[in-house]
């Protein structure tokens, strides 16, 4: 029991750290390029 729940925390944990390093990238991207242009 433990040990499954060790591996399905582990399995989120890794999903919520590959979406917020996806989502960080582009949006660090994006504000950048929108910054850029707007002044």
């Amino acid at each position: 029991m433990s040990g499954k729940r060790s591996l399905l925390e582990s399995q989120q944990q890794a999903n919520i750290c590959d979406r917020l390093r996806r989502a960080l990238a582009p949006s660090r991207s994006n504000f950048v390029e929108t910054a850029k242009p707007l002044p």
